[in-house]
């Protein structure tokens, strides 16, 4: 199992999914909870975040992907991880970790070639 996961390109996780046929959480059978509020203060707009990934693992203990040991091998031996919650996407490798709502930090710091 450790060489599936460690050789993957990278490893899609759905946390909020309650078994291997619902979907993946955003797509047409799953619709996500994301909630973005946006408020000005004088000539500053701001927007709220989703919940970053250690929030949403630590939020939901009663997941049932928490309670699988395949899905601690998952997020243990995978060096990349595309995680699917019911909040957002989040791309975790063992350097960072970053949301879709997260400004452009990956080409920032790793541009693309």
């Amino acid at each position: 199992m450790d060489r599936n996961f460690c050789g993957a390109y990278a490893t899609i996780i759905t946390f909020h999914s309650p078994n291997a046929d619902s979907g993946i959480p955003g797509g047409a059978a799953m619709k996500r909870d994301m909630i973005q509020i946006f408020t000005s203060f004088g000539s500053v707009d701001m927007i709220s975040d989703i919940p970053s990934l250690e929030d949403e693992l630590g939020l939901d203990t009663e997941n049932i992907w928490v309670s699988r040991v395949w899905a601690y091998q998952e997020g243990l031996l995978s060096h990349r991880r595309i995680v699917f919650t019911k909040h957002g996407t989040h791309f975790a490798c063992n350097a960072m970790d970053c949301s879709e709502s997260s400004p452009n930090i990956v080409t920032e710091c790793w541009p693309l070639r």
